[in-house]
């Protein structure tokens, strides 16, 4: 068995950890990590993208995290699941060419995105702050992904 020894003098470890919130607005922000599939929760057969991003943007925001997930819903057949299946690959789309790792038209030619090709990559987006409920069901705030920027074609403008 391990043992790891904490120094327990310090009355601050025994505070719930706290984060900065970003101030809302469009945002340059760094994939910082690799993106891949992770299965969801049981007994879930869907999975999710989990992206870690950090803002470049000079100022009182520069380094703040912000996390998004893409889920990946399998065997959609309800409307609810339709859309949701809808919303997310859009999500995964705009994140592709936010970051330009493919365009529109390679996208149209063979519908395959890369998740190895994002890490390191700038990309903007619209930051806002949300909310979700925790484990002990208490609801905090949270920043998020509004939606990603990505230059528009001729046909979208």
């Amino acid at each position: 068995m391990s043992t790891v020894n904490v120094d327990v003098s310090n009355p601050e470890i025994f505070k719930p950890s706290s984060f900065r919130l970003a101030t809302p607005g469009q945002k340059v922000l760094e994939i910082a990590n690799d993106l891949c599939l992770k299965p969801c929760k049981a007994p879930s057969e869907n999975e999710m993208i989990e992206v870690e991003l950090r803002i470049l943007d000079d100022g009182p925001d520069k380094g703040i995290k912000v996390f998004d997930r893409i889920i990946i819903i399998k065997n959609a057949t309800t409307e609810k699941q339709l859309k949701g299946q809808e919303i997310n690959q859009q999500r995964l789309v705009h994140l592709t060419m936010a970051a330009a790792v493919k365009t529109k038209e390679e996208l149209q030619a063979d519908g395959s995105i890369p998740l190895e090709q994002f890490k390191g990559r700038a990309v903007k987006a619209y930051v806002g702050v949300g909310t979700y409920k925790n484990q002990a069901g208490e609801t905090v705030k949270q920043n998020k992904i509004s939606r990603y920027l990505f230059k528009k074609d001729a046909t979208t403008e």
